[in-house]
């Protein structure tokens, strides 16, 4: 029997100054919540969100989260 792998995508935001730890708390329990979503987490070194998805979530959708949160994707 064969193992078969599956791939994830993986799309990084970059959030410069993303250093408020409340706001990124509330993008990232914002991202974890939308569907599609598979895991997030912040690289700090990188100032970024790093969200694994399905392919039927939107970037934008993800952006929202961020930008509701008081960040500012670019």
């Amino acid at each position: 029997m064969t193992p078969t792998t599956t791939s994830v995508p993986v799309a990084a935001f970059a959030c410069p100054g993303c250093d408020c730890k409340l706001c990124v708390s509330e993008a990232t329990k914002a991202i974890e919540s939308l569907e599609g979503v598979v895991h997030v987490r912040v690289d700090r070194r990188r100032q970024a969100f790093v969200v694994r998805h399905d392919p039927t979530l939107t970037m934008s959708a993800v952006e929202s989260c961020i930008v509701d949160a008081g960040l500012d994707p670019l």
